[in-house]
């Protein structure tokens, strides 16, 4: 190669390695003002441009081995400098990423966190949902019977479903056909009627003990509209719901409440307010059960038919308040002379009625013949507007037995009536049977 082309392509090189250290030295500038310590490779980079633009101006009086020896150092510069931005520029982006980094690690660490926080409260809303949703249906079932019998299944199953144990009642006297006692059967009552929070619970104040391990002991009063109190008896877990007690506490208060009243106004439509016996529309269907009872079974059944003798004397005489009290005196005797079997009514004015199931002739007799007595040997307390004095009374009574008349309602009416009127017409305060029965 001649001079002139070692000079040209010299000179070739020198332009290329002027222009990247002008290209290094503006792509420093701008990391040079952002980080001063990079200041020096920039300046070092402009001061080799500066050489080799020298070199280009002198070049025309060296010879090429002057020119390579001035040349290589720079070019040894300039490749250091280069590794050396590629190296800081490779720091600069680790720690741009790991500033960036590690705020996103922490917030997908804090969401991830948020996440499980939001299932567990999911879980717990869910565990809620499904309680209060098994309180509800217990709920809505919970007494839809006013019947003691079917009531109290469905007081036992609910206390089982929702509760996890059996419930001990123990109810007073209520009206109708509600027993009083304890529910289920306490074979042991004195030793639970012992306990103090037992009987506390009977005055009216709710009591609890976890006396033993694993177990709570409950006693609830429960209130009624007349003043009487029942007592609920639970032995329940010790992480039993309270909210769940309360609820089936209120709801077995209602439902013994409503059955109360629904029995109570039944009895009222089926009594006569006066006496406090049945009136005749409720004797007429208890005597139609009874007689279809004994046709089923093939047993018997009879009636007696009470007339109460020259009852419009006391009326004309005293006045209708004294024989209004002479009707209760007879009505109240004749219950006390029954058994608890047999249903007693007023049948009409001064006439009563009483069915005797399970009852031959021969002991229907014998029931009259003492309530005939007891009404003879009564004398009646009687109270007017200006005194109180003392009257007395006699019965007349007929009696109708099935068997041997036919067991039919009607005919055993008819009968014990056609009996009653032969009691009178043989003269009154005496027992009669049918002709039918002799």
């Amino acid at each position: 190669m001649n001079s002139s082309g070692t000079i040209g392509y010299s000179m070739l090189m020198i332009d290329a390695i002027a222009g990247l250290s002008v290209y290094f030295a503006a792509l420093i500038f701008p990391m040079c003002l952002a980080k001063r310590r990079k200041f020096f490779l920039y300046s070092i980079a402009l001061l080799s441009a500066l050489l080799l633009l020298t070199l280009r101006i002198i070049l025309p009086a060296m010879n090429s081995a002057q020119y390579l020896l001035l040349s290589l150092p720079v070019l040894f510069i300039i490749a250091g400098i280069a590794a050396k931005l590629q190296s800081d520029f490779s720091a600069t982006i680790s720690e741009y990423e790991e500033k960036r980094r590690l705020p996103l690690e922490a917030e997908i660490a804090r969401m991830e966190s948020e996440n499980e926080e939001n299932a567990d409260h999911f879980i717990k809303l869910q565990n809620t949902f499904n309680s209060i949703n098994r309180k509800f249906n217990f709920v809505k079932s919970f007494g839809s019977s006013l019947r003691f019998e079917t009531a109290w299944l469905d007081i036992e199953n609910g206390t089982r479903a929702l509760l996890n144990t059996t419930p001990i009642l123990h109810l007073p006297r209520l009206p109708g056909s509600i027993p009083s006692g304890f529910f289920p059967f306490v074979e042991n009552g004195n030793e639970l009627f012992s306990r103090r929070e037992w009987v506390e619970a009977i005055g009216g104040e709710r009591k609890e003990s976890r006396e033993l391990e694993n177990n709570r002991l409950i006693w609830i009063p429960l209130f009624f509209g007349d003043g009487q109190k029942a007592v609920l008896h639970l032995k329940t877990d010790q992480n039993i719901d309270d909210d769940a007690v309360e609820i089936f506490a209120t709801q077995l208060n209602l439902l013994l409440e409503k059955m109360r009243l629904y029995n109570e106004v039944e009895l009222q439509s089926r009594t006569d307010l006066m006496t406090g016996l049945s009136h005749h529309a409720a004797f007429k269907e208890i005597f139609e059960e009874e007689v279809d009872r004994a046709r089923r079974m093939e047993r018997s059944v009879s009636l007696l038919m009470i007339d109460v003798d020259f009852f419009k004397q006391v009326n004309d005489t005293h006045g209708h308040l004294v024989g209004d009290q002479v009707l209760i005196h007879v009505a109240k005797n004749i219950r006390d002379m029954v058994r608890i079997s047999d249903s007693v009514a007023r049948y009409g004015g001064e006439e009563f009625a009483v069915i005797l199931p399970e009852t031959g002739i021969d002991g229907a007799k014998e029931i009259a013949e003492r309530i005939r007595a007891r009404i003879e040997d009564s004398p009646i307390t009687v109270k007017t507007e200006t005194e109180e004095k003392t009257i007395r009374k006699t019965i007349s009574v007929g009696i109708a037995s099935s068997p041997p008349i036919s067991k039919n309602s009607v005919e055993l009416i008819s009968a014990a009536d056609a009996a009653l009127y032969c009691a009178k017409r043989s003269g009154r305060n005496r027992v009669e049977a049918s002709e039918n029965t002799k």
